[in-house]
């Protein structure tokens, strides 16, 4: 009995079939690379690293109000953070960037709140062991953590913070 052509290269297809089966199908091996190429294509994080806030930008800011001061270790008296009611700031890039409470998150002790937003970062503070500070108001162990749009840290230290009463 003679098989035709056709039947033929049927037979010896379905075995280069199978043997294909073990590899990951191209739509499944192309949407991976195109999920690794998006991931490298996010970026990377810039590090931010804030400037010591000052007398004279507290003066030019009217920067008066009861603040929790954040200094990072290492790094003298002078805080990179001031921690208000209504407010935060920082010294970014030379400018005192503003930043909102996030009402919605846990308020720290004092006058801080554990989280601030603003417009290109978002601040973290935490607040941990506390001592009766010289001069009158409590000093905290604390951390601060920077991250930007993308929720991504720029700047982490840890340090001390000074609150009032």
């Amino acid at each position: 009995m003679r098989t035709s052509l056709p039947a033929r290269l049927v037979l010896l297809a379905v075995p280069a079939m199978l043997a294909g089966c073990d590899e990951p199908p191209a739509g499944a091996d192309a949407a991976a690379r195109v999920a690794e190429i998006e991931r490298v294509n996010e970026g990377v994080a810039i590090p931010v690293e804030p400037e010591r806030i000052l007398y004279p930008d507290i003066e030019a800011r009217g920067l008066t109000e009861p603040a929790c001061a954040f200094a990072p270790e290492g790094g003298g008296m002078a805080p990179v953070l001031l921690a208000m009611e209504e407010r935060a700031v920082m010294k970014i890039g030379r400018e005192i960037e503003e930043f909102a409470p996030d009402k919605g998150v846990q308020k720290g002790p004092a006058v801080a709140w554990t989280r601030y937003d603003g417009t290109e970062y978002a601040i973290t503070l935490g607040l941990g062991q506390a001592e009766p500070a010289e001069g009158g108001g409590t000093r905290y162990e604390a951390t601060l953590e920077l991250r930007d749009g993308k929720d991504r840290t720029v700047y982490r230290a840890a340090g001390l913070a000074q609150c009032p009463g």
